[in-house]
């Protein structure tokens, strides 16, 4: 936002939405990292694409970078499993 010099809530929803479309659309993940000094002057902005996230046609998870920590820790004691026949 800063280095752009984009202050206007509007835009800024709307490039966040586009960047949550096409990371959809590849089925990859979309991190929005926002330093707290900057939580309520983009809050109408996060709000907004949350809530387009939540209205995506397939369910999106929305986690904190705690809980994505937890499940990447989690995902690395699986195991494939092996079948003898």
């Amino acid at each position: 936002i800063e280095r752009l010099k984009i202050s206007n809530a509007d835009e800024i929803q709307r490039i966040w939405t586009l960047i949550l479309q096409e990371t959809y659309k590849r089925g990859e993940l979309f991190t929005l990292s926002l330093h707290p000094e900057r939580i309520m002057e983009c809050k109408s902005s996060l709000i907004g694409v949350i809530s387009r996230a939540k209205n995506m046609h397939f369910k999106v998870w929305i986690a904190t970078l705690r809980e994505i920590a937890e499940w990447w820790k989690e995902k690395s004691t699986f195991r494939k499993s092996q079948t003898t026949h």
